[in-house]
């Protein structure tokens, strides 16, 4: 059997069927140079940097509760700490458990103050170790050119739009933290299946173990860990072992809910819509699109379908070559299903892909999406890869570095709302409180301010301050 980066062979079964696909990869790996590793996080680092500036928006403010008020404030341990055996933040009900988040804020605190600097560094550092791991998994997994899948799975992610809001968004840390150790954790596990080391499953059992302590959506790494184990098998049976320890330590953590929050994986569903079976697969397929053209950015119209159109090109001239191959099929056929996958756990939550609002819901899909990319591009070079790579690495990059420009216009509105609300409580006592009736949404798609929370704005950074302040219970009305 010959050809570019054979990754299916023929079964030793196959017998009257010889061209059933079969997974398969070879023994000896070709070597991956370190650089095709790190330059998907070192990409990532340029594009983010600029938020390093931002400030605090929505749900930012709710670090209030994790700090003990005074001057200057101080982390108040007990309720950083508490959330290990409560809901997340005191949210009863909510049926979130998210404690290494928490405790997050808590250490960024205690060693950094409460700048936002600081939070937000942490963010682009996780989106930066979630390429790396991205890149490491397809490497793992690559028969042939594991440089190349390396590196367009590392940077293909790095600058994917839908990362934004879990990198621009200091509270989306969840997302980015839960990505960046499941991703770990993901390579950690290919590395052992590859040469099977104690060391190497401890670290994949670590990291999954913090990934399910950021959020809920990390209980499918057992199912990505069974993925991997089809990819790499090579007429061996499944590793058993490993995939014992994987649900052990998800049914460890299960046990952990059951015990402090009464509930295996539910919650109050309040601020969920239901969806009706006319629409049941309407929020599926617009975060499938969100993954393959994502056009929600600050680009002029013209040139955003420009790029939205080079990124689908570029996919199709890097996957349609692999699914014609009988020796990468089989991948192919894993890719759609796998990460569908991945969006289940949000199956109910609509989002909107003209916009690109709730695009958190989909980052861990998008790990996946990267990494089986990479795999079947490798696998199935051909004289346009090279084309294929850098129209989609380069049209995505274009769309995420305006997605990310709306958030540095966002921060720079947050800045100019608290100058005029310091501005107006200069001058206001208790016979004349400064009276909040209406405050401008900048942009749709980005979680801006809660309407509950104009009195935050006031104590940035987190400083206590009486403030003569009265404000209707929803602020956000059209401004002309």
């Amino acid at each position: 059997m010959s050809g570019f980066g054979r990754m299916i062979g023929d079964s030793p079964l196959s017998g009257s069927a010889p061209d059933m696909p079969r997974i398969e990869v070879a023994t000896e790996p070709e070597h991956c140079p370190v650089w095709c590793l790190w330059l998907g996080p070192l990409v990532a680092l340029l594009l983010y940097l600029p938020t390093l500036l931002g400030g605090f928006l929505s749900d930012d403010f709710l670090a209030n509760m994790m700090l003990r008020h005074g001057d200057p404030p101080s982390v108040a341990w007990p309720e950083v700490l508490g959330d290990f055996t409560r809901s997340w933040a005191g949210l009863g009900g909510s049926g979130l458990y998210r404690p290494l988040v928490s405790t997050s804020f808590g250490v960024t605190f205690a060693l950094f103050g409460m700048s936002a600097v600081a939070l937000h560094a942490t963010n682009v550092l996780a989106h930066m170790l979630t390429a790396l791991g991205c890149g490491i998994v397809a490497a793992r997994c690559a028969r042939t050119r594991p440089g190349l899948a390396a590196l367009l799975a590392g940077t293909w992610f790095a600058v994917h739009p839908v990362t934004a809001e879990s990198t621009c968004w200091i509270a989306a840390r969840t997302t980015s933290l839960q990505a960046m150790f499941s991703t770990l954790a993901l390579a950690a596990f290919a590395t052992y299946l590859r040469k099977p080391r104690p060391a190497s499953l401890w670290l994949g059992l670590c990291g999954f173990a913090a990934a399910l302590l950021c959020k809920e959506t990390a209980v499918l790494v057992p199912i990505s860990v069974l993925g991997l184990d089809l990819l790499l098998r090579e007429r061996r049976p499944m590793r058993s072992g490993l995939h014992g320890a994987t649900f052990a330590v998800l049914g460890a953590y299960l046990t952990v809910r059951v015990l402090f929050l009464g509930t295996l994986l539910g919650g109050d569903s309040a601020g969920v819509k239901t969806l009706h079976a006319d629409s049941l697969f309407g929020p599926l397929l617009g975060k499938l699109r969100m993954l393959v053209c994502p056009l929600g950015s600050s680009l002029p119209a013209p040139w955003s379908i420009a790029a939205g159109a080079a990124l689908v090109l570029g996919l199709a001239v890097l996957l349609v070559p692999a699914l014609w191959r009988r020796q990468t099929r089989g991948i192919c056929l894993l890719l759609l299903p796998w990460v569908a996958l991945y969006l289940a756990p949000t199956f109910r939550m609509q989002v909107d892909p003209s916009t690109l609002g709730g695009s958190r819901m989909v980052v861990g899909a998008a790990t996946i999406l990267a990494a089986l990319t990479g795999i079947l591009a490798a696998a199935s070079a051909h004289r346009l890869t090279a084309l294929g790579a850098c129209l989609l690495v380069g049209a995505t990059a274009a769309l995420g570095a305006g997605r990310m420009a709306q958030y540095l216009d966002a921060f720079e509105d947050m800045r100019l709302l608290r100058q005029q609300l310091v501005k107006a409580a200069s001058s206001a006592d208790l016979p004349r409180p400064i009276t909040v009736v209406a405050a401008h949404r900048p942009m749709a798609g980005i979680a801006f301010l809660n309407c509950n929370q104009i009195f935050s704005v006031l104590e940035q950074p987190f400083v206590e301050r009486d403030r003569p302040l009265v404000s209707l219970g929803f602020v956000f009305q059209p401004v002309p």
